[in-house]
């Protein structure tokens, strides 16, 4: 246990002395960016907000930039198709 009045250092209580201490609230805290077990979060390197979002869901945005070409390709292959089969017929007729 941290305790404000000795500073950074952990304590440790008897637990009949704690007891006594408790006054029924218990505040749990840690630094911004630090996991429970001590170590650094690796999300948290990227503090930007749009950054941070796109590398944290960059799986997500890869299958979605994969999602749009494949559309965009099949949108560009009908009106390319007709032309092809449009100019194979003005061809013949001229």
């Amino acid at each position: 246990m941290i305790l404000p009045e000795v500073g950074e250092t952990a304590t440790s209580l008897p637990l009949e002395q704690l007891q006594e201490q408790y006054a029924g609230h218990v505040v749990l805290v840690r630094p911004v960016g630090v996991s429970i077990g001590g170590q650094r979060n690796p999300a948290d390197r990227y503090q930007g907000l749009v950054l941070g979002n796109i590398l944290r869901f960059l799986p997500i945005y890869r299958h979605v930039l994969l999602a749009t070409v494949i559309v965009n390709l099949l949108a560009l292959a009908g009106p390319l198709f007709v032309l092809n089969v449009y100019d194979g017929w003005c061809e013949q007729r001229l």
